[in-house]
């Protein structure tokens, strides 16, 4: 029984990118809120003076606020519009699992050897599986570069 198992990139990881942009908005909300309740004013009345009587300061810290959030969050949508395009237009090749790089506190990633006998490495992953039991992936090349699709065990 051959199972495979869809690669998924620590970059397409939405939830991260998700709780990030709770994480900045609950910090936002905060900081607004207590400024309205210091100042004796309304939260509305508050966010109006930010934005429209602190001149510039006023105008880049809402935006800057949300940058980091923002800039994940395009880079989720840009990874997965990159592997959408290379599963449409690339070429499937089976290649072997040479090795499992695990380092703490990081995403792991494979290291992948192709059949002309080139090894490259993948994108990091967090995967809630066991990369040992898999020996075989599924890699698409397109423009020379590669991108790992699937992961699954073949049984010779």
């Amino acid at each position: 029984m051959n199972k495979k198992v869809r690669f998924r990139s620590e970059k397409e990881d939405f939830g991260a990118a998700a709780v990030i942009w709770g994480l900045f908005l609950f910090i936002g909300a905060v900081s607004i809120y207590l400024t309205a309740k210091k100042h004796d004013i309304g939260v509305i009345e508050c966010l109006r003076k930010l934005v429209s009587e602190e001149g510039i300061q006023g105008k880049v810290l809402l935006p800057a606020l949300f940058a980091i959030p923002f800039i994940m969050t395009m880079r989720c949508l840009l990874s997965k519009v990159k592997r959408r395009i290379f599963l449409e237009c690339g070429l499937p090749v089976e290649a072997d699992i040479v090795d499992v790089i695990r380092k703490p506190k990081r995403a792991d990633r494979l290291i992948v050897r192709l059949p002309d006998g080139q090894e490259i490495k993948s994108d990091g992953f967090y995967m809630s599986i066991d990369t040992f039991y898999f020996n075989k992936c599924t890699v698409y090349k397109l423009n020379g570069k590669y991108i790992v699709s699937e992961i699954y065990n073949k049984r010779s």
